[in-house]
């Protein structure tokens, strides 16, 4: 099972990366089997940030099933700012006012013949919680989260 972000439009997309190394720091849990290393903060490093590319995954894009919008990319981002502003300026710049574009958080090999919750609104109403939603969608009876979302620009 692989997650897979993509962004879909009924036009072909110019590809766009803007990543960056991001440091995270991240608290080691208190677990005995860790030793003098429990409760400690580590720093990582690693490349993060907006990202729409070619489709690397096809298996899983052939397996979703979906009324996928004909010109599916990849798309990588967090929950940042940075993030948000670069999606919404990469949106901007490449649709006009009233198109539309599709965002999907899915995850290959999950049975969706079930409920998939897909959202709708306007670029102008797209901000950080609406980016969580998009990311973390809370797991369910039926598998990880997924949604689709319908913005109108």
């Amino acid at each position: 099972m692989s997650r897979v972000l993509r962004i879909a439009a009924d036009k072909p997309l110019p590809l766009c990366g803007k990543q960056e190394e991001r440091t995270t720091v991240i608290k080691l849990p208190d677990l005995e089997v860790l030793g003098p290393q429990q409760g400690k903060e580590i720093s990582v490093t690693a490349p993060g940030g907006f990202l729409a590319e070619a489709n690397t995954v096809t298996t899983a894009t052939d397996e979703l099933d979906l009324p996928i919008k004909p010109y599916s990319y990849e798309l990588h981002l967090e929950v940042h700012e940075k993030d948000l502003a670069d999606l919404k300026a990469y949106l901007e710049a490449h649709f006009a006012p009233g198109e539309v574009v599709e965002l999907w958080n899915l995850w290959a090999g999950v049975d969706r013949s079930g409920y998939l919750p897909h959202y709708r609104g306007s670029l102008s109403q797209f901000g950080m919680e609406t980016l969580e939603q998009l990311l973390h969608r809370p797991l369910s009876d039926s598998g990880p989260g997924q949604c689709r979302m319908t913005i109108t620009i």
